[in-house]
């Protein structure tokens, strides 16, 4: 497989507890129950990696799939797991109402989110298909980009009513405009040192045979 484009560039997600709670840093979910949104998911992964970094042992903590951000936020409720992790605007209308407090910040994760990519022998087959694509990408970033109001449209249309009021939608566009997108498409160095460290220190992939950042790219079209 090759990478061809990087669309998201941050992991958008924040680990919260209830307010009030004892567990106040990712030091604290040693022993605890936390919710993710599926095995295998960015969540997962994000959280496993992070208590790893943390000297917690993943053997100390258990991890459950729950499903939706508002399922997880429902499970903390009730108090069948103790800390979740949650994206704008969720997490901005939980703290305004008293609920939660962060217990650990992704956002600051360099983390390719989502990445397009292609089976080598296509794009070597056929680069100038991939260089159409990916400057179609380019346009349609640079249209999310520079008009607002259109992104606005496109995002309720896509979401329907689980985007939330027009303005928790619009909340959440802007934290994704200002931090998450990948306006220029690029999937760099960084973003390979950060994924790689994160799933291979998550327990789900193991470091040998990890393919390296020029095994990814090296057959990406050279496009003008």
């Amino acid at each position: 497989m090759t990478v061809i484009a990087s669309l998201q560039r941050n992991n958008p997600f924040v680990i919260v507890s209830k307010k009030g709670s004892s567990i106040k840093s990712i030091k604290d979910l040693r022993g605890k129950t936390i919710g993710v949104t599926g095995v295998g998911s960015e969540t997962e992964v994000s959280i496993q990696s992070e208590l790893v970094k943390a000297g917690i042992p993943l053997s100390s903590v258990h991890l459950i799939a729950l499903g939706s951000i508002p399922a997880l936020i429902a499970a903390l409720d009730k108090g069948s797991v103790q800390a979740i992790p949650i994206e704008s605007p969720y997490l901005e209308t939980e703290q305004s109402s008293g609920d939660v407090q962060i217990v650990d910040d992704l956002r600051t994760m360099n983390y390719p989110s989502s990445l397009v990519v292609a089976r080598t022998s296509d794009v070597e087959a056929n680069p100038a298909a991939y260089c159409a694509f990916n400057a179609s990408l380019k346009q349609a970033m640079d249209k999310l980009y520079g008009d607002h109001p259109y992104a606005l449209s496109e995002a309720a249309a896509l979401l329907g009513p689980s985007g939330g009021t027009t303005a928790q939608l619009k909340e959440q566009l802007n934290e994704y405009l200002k931090d998450s997108w990948a306006k220029d498409i690029t999937f760099t160095q960084a973003e390979y040192n950060t994924l790689k460290r994160v799933l291979t220190s998550s327990g789900e992939f193991p470091t040998a045979g990890f393919p390296t950042f020029t095994d990814m790219t090296k057959s990406a079209p050279k496009c003008k």
